[in-house]
């Protein structure tokens, strides 16, 4: 009964108030009410992420691999999933990096299973914090392409595409 009551508050003020604020109001509504969250094991959120993962149709390839990444970074951290911040993904994901010698395409690959991970368990009301999608920004890749210059029509590998402007 508390609880839909808190769900009910808490759904009506999300449009006025920030992450952050969210999750201050609800830290206070359950102080309050004097409700405990029942402890949940960090497998039995990656099992909720994964089944929901399996109903929006994903392919077994792709929960494995997010099975796998999810499961190096909780054994990295070796935290409790509710405790982990920000930071402490940029630390493995850095790690990661570094001791795979993997490019930022690669690290991508790896911070998207996290990203969606960390976004289930916000959308689900398991973790009252900052919306890891925010903090956890795609790094940057450069990418060149094969171009012909409108100029000569030679073909080549270029950084910078040339606009309409830059032919005169």
């Amino acid at each position: 009964m508390n609880e839909n009551i808190i769900r009910t508050i808490s759904s009506e003020m999300n449009r006025y108030l920030n992450n952050y604020q969210m999750s201050k109001l609800q830290e206070v509504l359950y102080k309050k009410v004097e409700i405990e969250k029942k402890e949940i094991s960090n497998d039995e959120y990656v099992n909720k992420f994964i089944n929901s993962k399996r109903l929006e149709g994903c392919s077994e390839l792709t929960i494995k691999n997010y099975k796998i990444h999810i499961y190096k970074m909780l054994s990295y951290l070796g935290k409790d999933v509710r405790t982990i911040e920000t930071d402490d993904i940029r630390a493995f994901l850095s790690y990661y990096q570094s001791n795979n010698n993997c490019n930022n395409l690669t690290i991508d690959g790896v911070r998207r299973p996290l990203s969606s991970f960390f976004n289930f368990l916000e959308v689900e009301d398991y973790k009252f914090i900052p919306n890891y999608l925010v903090a956890l920004c795609a790094p940057h890749m450069s990418t060149t392409r094969y171009l012909k210059c409108p100029k000569c029509n030679k073909k080549s590998w270029s950084k910078k595409v040339m606009s309409k402007r830059d032919e005169n």
